[in-house]
């Protein structure tokens, strides 16, 4: 997210999520769903396993 200049809010409107539950997330406060997970994938254009290899 940070690699393209994005606000927890933005990355929530583009996923369909709020931007507190990102924000939780990224913080660590909240586990993210499979269905959460390819919403997120799919906002930043990238694949699921992306986002579980963390880079």
């Amino acid at each position: 997210m940070a690699k393209k200049g994005w606000s927890a809010n933005r990355l929530g409107d583009l996923s369909g999520l709020t931007g507190s539950a990102v924000a939780a997330m990224l913080r660590g406060e909240k586990s993210p769903t499979l269905r959460s997970m390819k919403k997120l994938a799919e906002a930043l254009g990238v694949r699921v396993t992306d986002l579980l290899d963390g880079q």
